[in-house]
Formats: structure tokens, sequence, C-alpha cells
């Protein structure tokens, strides 16, 4: 097997944490998308020209982005990484599952 350079080592996860980080890809997407349509909505404030701009999201998130500036960051930055950490530790669970799977194979025979 060849050793992926910054890859995890595999490790079996238990059903309940494979869910979770499944859940966590999807929260991901969820707060990618969130992200970028907020990025949209802030482009767009001073003319209004776009059909988006109207929208009930677009005076909310004007509203929680004059309490707390970040929320653009956290939304797209923590959806990134997010994603990124649930696949990480999802594909070092499947190859864990492989690599059990092979040594099951083999004791069979």
């Amino acid at each position: 097997m060849v050793k992926q350079k910054g890859a995890l080592p595999p490790t079996k996860l238990t059903p309940y944490m494979a869910n979770v980080y499944r859940a966590l890809f999807l929260i991901g997407i969820i707060g990618i998308i969130v992200g970028c349509c907020g990025i949209a909505v802030l482009l767009d404030v001073e003319n209004k020209k776009k059909w988006y701009s109207h929208t009930l999201f677009a005076e909310y998130w004007m509203y929680f982005t004059e309490k707390n500036a970040m929320l653009t960051n956290v939304c797209v930055n923590g959806g990134v990484l997010a994603i990124v950490t649930s696949f990480l530790r999802l594909q070092a669970h499947s190859r864990a599952l492989a690599l059990e799977s092979t040594e099951d194979s083999k004791k069979k025979k």
C-alpha cells in the first residue's frame, strides 16, 4: 500500500461517528451555499437590481451581517473546513474497511 503524504491512517469509525461525519459533510455543503448566496446579496447592496436582493433571505442576511460581520466568512470557510474534515475521516474509514475485508479474505484462504 502506498502511503500518501498528509493522508490520515486507516481508522475504523463506529457507525454513529460515520453518520456524524456524513451529516457534517452535508452541513458543510449547506454552509457554503448559504455563504455564497450571502456574498451575492452583499455584492448587490448598493444597487439592489437583482431579484434576490429583495427576498426575505436578503433582509435577514443584512440584519445578521450588521450584527456580526464575520458571518459570511464563518459560513463559507466553516463549510469548506467541515467538508475537508469529514471527507478525510470518511476516506480513512473506507480504507480501514477495505483493509479489513482484504484481511478477512486472506484468512479464509
